[in-house]
């Protein structure tokens, strides 16, 4: 069986596939897993299947192999009607604008959401994706989080398909839809595979402490973990299962994915497939400590109250709980790609600021109608004067900054992890106070006046609540 959805919005595709297979004509040692969802050699489209796992799994490679557009979906048509027993979807870019098609019955339908597969796994899929909550292991904690290389931002709806759909797989007893799920996004500069991990700890809420480690599950406890990444560009997807421990290296080739079964330890894994694949291979867990984190990231729950930090070292992270009397449920778009290689993009409305490869300089685009009408190259001293210059222009502002920090449902703070400090008397001498200034990896050095009895206060409480490290015996 299968089930696979989709959807648009705003021009923006999604889909997400499940990779179960069961019965049919394919033969029985591939029966386990297969990849029903692929792009378009062109990476102007998507192309899925469910049904006959053979025919269909063919079928698709011919459409991906094709220039993306209408005669593609064509074809999608003729070859459904001489196969009745497999279905499709068909995405793809129309002046960059998505476009998705369910082809059933010869026919090619456009819809702006839509399904595939299994029709009793989809209305459960439906309640799951929808109810309030869900727990699947009592006391215990679940994150799940996914990341792209694609330069727009997920749909909020394909992240909540992806966990949802590896949730059905859980509650069907019957075990026939799922396997992993596999996420694709089509923006207007492509289609990009969305790398995740989903993991659930052992029942620990009542026997940790806030700010305790989250540890790996066990599969005794019921714990789970799972990532999915991908290799190179577009050359495949790593899947490791924390609990086994191993996983599979699926590599693209033409006509299929050949795949390749590594046991082992995270470490183990990574070294061995990298071994045999010629490059980095990364997976969302690790099994090394690693030292001082580069910086740690906050999320709140929908209360504002403080649920999880992530303590990141590079591409590498950890989780501890912070809130162990409630169910926690906290979400944010986070930065996966870490401190990797190549250019970094930020945007905000018309504006484009890119990273340079070597990072010796920043370059600064305004746009218009998506296309550059304007451009400055800012070495680090010249970012340090906007950034200066920003902060100036934005304390000046109607709209002050909060008085508090913001603890709405999701929100995330940055923490920068031992920064230098100073400290001095006041610059004048009708100010009354202390000069502390902190070192902002990314704002420079931001400095303060504290009243002499507002330093008096701070003094009291990092006394009081700084902790001596514990001396080896």
């Amino acid at each position: 069986m299968t089930l696979i959805v989709a959807g648009v919005a705003a021009g923006i595709g999604w889909i997400v596939s499940d990779t179960l297979i069961t019965g049919g004509t394919i033969q029985l040692r591939d029966r386990e897993y297969g990849i029903k969802c692929i792009p378009a050699e062109d990476r102007r489209s998507v192309v899925a299947y469910s049904g006959d796992a053979h025919n269909g799994a063919l079928l698709i490679e011919q459409a991906a192999a094709l220039s993306s557009g209408p005669d593609t979906i064509s074809m999608l048509c003729e070859v459904q009607a001489k196969n009745p027993n497999v279905d499709f979807l068909y995405m793809f870019l129309d002046e960059n604008i998505a476009r998705l098609f369910k082809i059933s019955g010869g026919v090619a339908q456009e819809v702006v959401a839509t399904y595939i597969g299994h029709q009793e796994a989809f209305g459960q899929f439906q309640e799951i994706r929808h109810a309030i909550e869900i727990d699947s292991v009592p006391r215990s904690v679940e994150h799940f989080f996914m990341g792209t290389r694609a330069p727009k931002a997920i749909p909020d709806a394909l992240p909540n398909a992806t966990s949802s759909m590896l949730q059905l797989f859980f509650q069907r007893a019957e075990r026939d839809v799922g396997g992993w799920a596999v996420p694709y996004v089509l923006v207007p500069e492509g289609a990009y595979m969305c790398v995740y991990a989903h993991a659930v700890s052992d029942p620990i809420l009542d026997k940790v402490k806030p700010g305790a480690l989250v540890p790996h599950g066990t599969a005794e406890a019921g714990g789970y973990g799972l990532s999915v990444t991908e290799l190179g560009d577009g050359e495949g997807m790593i899947v490791y299962h924390r609990q086994v421990p191993g996983g599979l290296v699926l590599i693209r080739e033409a006509g299929g994915y050949k795949a390749v079964r590594i046991d082992g330890s995270p470490t183990e894994f990574c070294a061995k497939a990298s071994e045999m694949v010629g490059k980095p291979v990364n997976i969302l867990f690790g099994d090394i400590p690693l030292g001082l984190p580069d910086r740690i990231t906050i999320l709140h729950d929908e209360h504002g109250q403080p649920a999880t930090a992530i303590a990141w070292r590079g591409k590498n992270f950890s989780f501890s709980v912070l809130n162990v009397e409630s169910v926690l449920k906290a979400s944010a778009a986070l930065d996966l790609r870490g401190q990797e290689e190549g250019t970094k993009t930020v945007s905000v409305k018309n504006l484009a600021l890119t990273l340079a490869d070597d990072k010796s300089n920043v370059t600064l685009q305004l746009l218009s109608d998506g296309k550059v009408s304007g451009e400055s190259t800012l070495n680090a001293d010249e970012m340090d004067d906007l950034i200066a210059g920003l902060g100036h222009l934005r304390a000046a502002l109607n709209q002050q900054v909060r008085t508090e920090p913001d603890r709405g449902a999701g929100t995330r703070y940055i923490v920068v992890v031992d920064p230098a400090w100073r400290t001095g008397p006041s610059p004048h001498a009708e100010i009354d106070g202390i000069v502390m200034r902190l070192r902002h990896v990314g704002l420079g050095w931001v400095s303060f006046l504290l009243p002499h009895r507002e330093g008096r206060a701070l003094g009291k409480w990092l006394t009081e609540n700084s902790i001596e490290p514990t001396k080896p015996e």
